[in-house]
């Protein structure tokens, strides 16, 4: 398969992994789960399957998802609810030059379970915009407790405020936005 939609929509109604191996941000998009992604659970998380078929084991070769020169999109959007969503063994690296978050969660409830080895860096906007639902970053084994989620060298975000009765004003934020939902961490 070539492209993550494409993935997504074989995947619909399914208890589902997507394996990533040499994503081109540029030629198939961002990630995008919207409302027709149908239930079931999905994983999506690192695979190489140029070793004639051999096991590499779970973070041993973790794939890289980037920005394009120039873009100001972000790499990764969970628009649903209706499908709980794990994403690890994963690397989203910005150019720096983003006007959005790397990694944008707007679903107002379902689940999104950050795993092990999620690595998200050098985003121009901020690293991560949780606007709602469950967020969980659960390591589900004891190895994988020893592979954290890593968030790093993403600049601040910006985010235009009103006062009352004021003009508007651009405040920096942090690299992480959380606004709503709830946020659970537990390491087995």
């Amino acid at each position: 398969m070539k492209t993550f939609a494409k993935a997504l929509q074989l995947s619909q109604n399914k208890n589902a992994t997507i394996f990533i191996e040499d994503y081109n941000v540029a030629a198939s998009g961002a990630m995008v789960i919207g409302a027709g992604a149908g239930s079931g659970t999905l994983t999506i998380t690192s695979a190489d399957i140029t070793r004639g078929g051999a096991s590499i084991g779970f973070g041993q070769d973790t794939q890289i998802i980037r920005s394009p020169a120039g873009s100001t999109a972000a790499l990764f959007e969970n628009n649903q609810s209706a499908r709980p969503v794990t994403i690890d063994d994963l690397s989203f690296q910005g150019n720096g030059n983003e006007t959005e978050p790397l990694f944008k969660n707007t679903a107002n409830a379902g689940v999104l379970n950050l795993g092990a080895k999620l690595t998200v860096t050098g985003g121009g906007n901020g690293a991560l915009d949780i606007k709602g639902g469950a967020v969980s970053t659960t390591a589900v084994s004891e190895a994988e407790s020893s592979m954290p989620v890593t968030i790093t060298g993403n600049k601040a975000y910006i985010e235009t405020v009103t006062p009352s009765g004021g003009a508007p004003v651009q405040k920096e934020r942090g690299a992480v936005a959380f606004q709503g939902g709830s946020l659970s961490s537990r390491v087995p």
